[in-house]
């Protein structure tokens, strides 16, 4: 942080300049970003919600595009994550996990977090962006209908069918007989290049279902409205002002959360 005086009028003020932004493309985490938007299924006369049959967005009210910046950083090539026509490389800091125990009075011991999510000053994200976190990695656990073709694709709107993230690697992937007999087939798998998985087939096929722990990069989305007050004037000796956007800073939640804490404990909240 670069500190300057800016005369008597106006005292002595931090300024960031491009420091924050330095800060961010040294430290912070690689990521995927998606601008997210409304659809257009809202607007109709009965409901003014969603569309449950939309097409478009799935019954979720929103669908994902790649941002309007059309400059690439190019920090990384595509590593395990397969919408790159939706979404461009940057960085990102991700700081003060928190968990909100309120939730304990309505849900029991069920944890809803959120984070914060800071990113590049011309990088103007927004409610409901979503960033895909390349440096890090999380597990995830589906039931999975087992489909003749033994092929699991990756798509994110229907999980019981397919998974919901790209794998990055099977942690275990367990049927259970009608016996109540359990058999772990996690060696049997091989993970694709777009993170979908592939299950031996030479297994036996007496089980419909499997179920499937898996590693993945988190998906984080976006959970506040961001609004610009961040803003840093700088005045200069012919008294004329330039303002400073500084870096958007913003709550973020895991996109498997449900929008509020209300309803079931791990219900699905499925973005497009």
């Amino acid at each position: 942080m670069a500190i300057r005086s800016l005369g008597k009028d106006s005292g002595t003020r931090s300024d960031f300049d491009d420091e924050f932004d330095k800060t961010i493309r040294q430290k912070g985490f690689r990521a995927y970003w998606s601008r997210a938007i409304l659809c257009p299924c809202r607007l109709n006369g009965a409901t003014k919600h969603a569309d449950p049959s939309c097409v478009n967005c799935g019954g979720d009210g929103w669908f994902y595009v790649l941002p309007a910046e059309a400059d690439s950083l190019d920090f990384f090539v595509n590593e395990g994550f397969n919408d790159l026509a939706n979404a461009k490389a940057t960085k990102c800091l991700v700081t003060s996990v928190a968990k909100n125990m309120e939730i304990y009075e309505h849900l029991g011991e069920w944890i809803f977090g959120d984070v914060n999510v800071t990113c590049l000053s011309f990088h103007k994200f927004s409610y409901r962006d979503r960033f895909t976190l390349v440096d890090g990695r999380s597990e995830y656990q589906q039931v999975i209908k087992v489909p003749a073709s033994r092929s699991i694709p990756v798509k994110r709107r229907d999980p019981e069918n397919n998974l919901r993230y790209p794998a990055l690697s099977v942690l275990h992937a367990i049927t259970v007989d009608a016996q109540g007999v359990r058999t772990e087939h996690k060696d049997s798998i091989t993970i694709e290049s777009d993170g979908s998985l592939t299950l031996d087939p030479t297994l036996p096929t007496n089980y419909d279902l499997v179920t499937v722990v898996y590693e993945y990069h988190p998906v984080l989305i976006i959970m506040q409205n961001v609004i610009d007050t961040r803003l840093s004037p700088r005045k200069f000796k012919s008294k004329n002002e330039e303002v400073l956007f500084l870096p958007r800073f913003s709550r973020a939640k895991p996109d498997y959360f449900p929008d509020e804490p209300t309803g079931t404990p791990g219900q699905d909240f499925t973005p497009s």
